[in-house]
């Protein structure tokens, strides 16, 4: 379901003009799945370029702040709550672009990140553009941020719930007396 099989095969075709690009892939699935990407990492000769890091405690510290940039390649996303969480680490991030995912709700493209429409050599073409030119990049992390900040951080989240409850209560709490 997250698609990290199209994000290996995206670092396999930059391997040779990015020799220095590597790709975490961070947390624990099903054993078989999980194999298979590491048969697809020998297969496609990147083993110095996938690194699986597992579960990890604390995403900040231990991913995003290591990280240059963020992939959601998740073909089946209803929200992408570690999109917003690397956006609000002012990650520039690459989101899968589907009428099905939530993604394309979060990431303005070409303004706060990028939506590729699926496909390892789309999403590579993404990181290309990233990896040629990095201020930019920084600065879709930096809008990102803001974004992020104002559409999903706690004060406007925490309105937005009081909003619906008020909402309910002021329609249906009368039927309850």
């Amino acid at each position: 379901r997250k698609n990290q099989a199209e994000a290996i095969e995206a670092i396999a075709i930059l391997k040779d003009k990015y020799p220095k690009t590597c790709l975490l892939i961070a947390g624990n699935g099903e054993s078989t799945y999980v194999r298979s990407l590491k048969k697809l990492v020998e297969d496609l000769e990147v083993k110095d370029s996938v690194h699986f890091i597992g579960t990890v405690e604390e995403p900040f510290n231990q991913v995003y702040a290591l990280s240059d940039a963020y992939l959601m390649c998740s073909t089946n996303e209803t929200f992408g709550r570690v999109t917003v969480e690397a956006m609000f680490s002012k990650l520039p991030v690459i989101g899968y672009k589907s009428e099905i995912t939530g993604t394309k709700e979060i990431i303005e493209d070409k303004v706060t990140g990028l939506l590729y429409e699926g496909g390892a050599e789309k999403l590579s073409a993404s990181m290309m553009q990233f990896l040629d030119n990095p201020e930019w990049a920084k600065e879709l992390g930096q809008r990102g941020f803001i974004r992020a900040s104002q559409k999903f951080g706690i004060a406007t989240y925490s309105a937005n719930i009081i909003s619906i409850i008020k909402n309910v209560k002021s329609r249906y709490y009368h039927k309850i007396d």
